[in-house]
């Protein structure tokens, strides 16, 4: 919700940072969870629950969030999450067990790992949204992005590859069914931004063709004359 309080694109960012390292770890603690304290006749079930919570978020989200932009304000669209968090908390406090806190485990961590991935996906994805604006490798910033983005992902896999305890066990797609799993969740998970995306700029092109020839560009004839 600090979002919400943001002055100025700096603050947005950083706030958006400690946000994703806050609620980068919820998913898979949720899996965890279902399949590590459900006992096994309720694991389906509760793996249903947390595929339909994880597809359903992002599937009305942007409804909800261009609803409340468009009516309210951009902040407002940092509370919708109050409620349900509020509950989840509650839920949480009377169901989990309580257990000491292990701060010695900190100790364990793959802190390199996770140093070179935050630093070679964030160049990465800066890349991927600014070079069709900056002319891709035109620019010198792209091809500066372009050789962090290389670098410092490839020593991830390599540490990956060679610590004791990975933050990510890339050996596991040695699994045959692991693997193709995985290779088929990025392959869906590519083709539904891409499809949002063409949407979005199709939609975009369609709007802005209707308001410079509204005699003959009407609604259902969008995408035949606009587009």
């Amino acid at each position: 919700m600090a979002c919400a309080f943001a002055h100025d694109l700096g603050s947005m960012i950083a706030m958006r940072g400690l946000q994703g390292f806050a609620g980068g770890v919820l998913i898979p603690m949720a899996f965890t969870m279902v399949v590590t304290r459900l006992p096994k006749a309720q694991q389906p079930t509760g793996l249903a629950m947390f595929a339909l919570a994880v597809t359903f978020a992002p599937a009305i989200g942007p409804t909800i969030g261009g609803y409340l932009t468009e009516n309210y304000g951009w902040q407002t669209i940092f509370f919708i999450n109050a409620v349900p968090s509020a509950a989840m908390i509650l839920a949480l406090w009377f169901t989990l067990e309580r257990e000491p806190m292990q701060l010695g485990l900190l100790k364990e961590g793959d802190w390199v790992g996770i140093a070179t991935m935050t630093i070679g996906l964030s160049a990465l994805q800066t890349l991927l949204e600014e070079g069709n604006k900056d002319d891709w490798f035109g620019s010198p910033f792209i091809v500066r992005l372009a050789v962090i983005a290389a670098v410092f992902l490839t020593a991830f896999i390599w540490i990956e590859l060679k610590v004791a305890k990975p933050l990510v066990d890339l050996r596991l797609l040695k699994n045959r069914n692991f693997g193709i799993g995985t290779l088929a969740n990025v392959l869906v998970g590519s083709g539904s931004s891409e499809r949002s995306t063409c949407c979005r700029n199709i939609s975009a092109r369609c709007k802005a063709t209707m308001r410079s020839r509204p005699a003959w560009c009407w609604p259902g004839r969008a995408s035949r004359n606009c587009c």
